[in-house]
């Protein structure tokens, strides 16, 4: 299965000011490679895409897809391993306060005291 989305050239993903949010692809089916052909952050001219559509499958575009990555569930250390670390686990309704005061200072809406 190919990491590569095809994408028509007017789904081009770029922000107002007309520049590509992501690294952009054409392929080429002669040798079956993908090249990149726009770097992320780079300006979507008018010359850029006349080349696209002069491309070998004219108005389309490839992104690459996020590659899922098989990642093992990391099982949550039991309260003795955290005791032999000298450490201290939290009980739910201290992880929900933590959450809330974190939520609270990135929302703005608290200050922290100054010491």
């Amino acid at each position: 299965m190919s990491e590569f989305k095809k994408l028509s050239l007017v789904e081009l993903p770029c922000d107002p000011a007309g520049y590509s949010l992501v690294d952009l692809y054409v392929h080429l089916p002669t040798v079956d490679r993908y090249v990149r052909f726009i770097v992320a952050g780079d300006m979507l001219t008018e010359s850029k895409k006349q080349s696209l559509e002069n491309h070998v499958e004219p108005h389309v575009i490839y992104i690459k897809e996020k590659i899922q990555q098989n990642t093992p569930d990391i099982a949550p250390a039991d309260s003795n391993q955290l005791k032999e670390a000298g450490l201290e686990a939290l009980d739910p309704a201290q992880s929900q306060a933590l959450r809330d005061l974190a939520k609270g200072f990135l929302s703005g809406a608290m200050e922290p005291e100054m010491q």
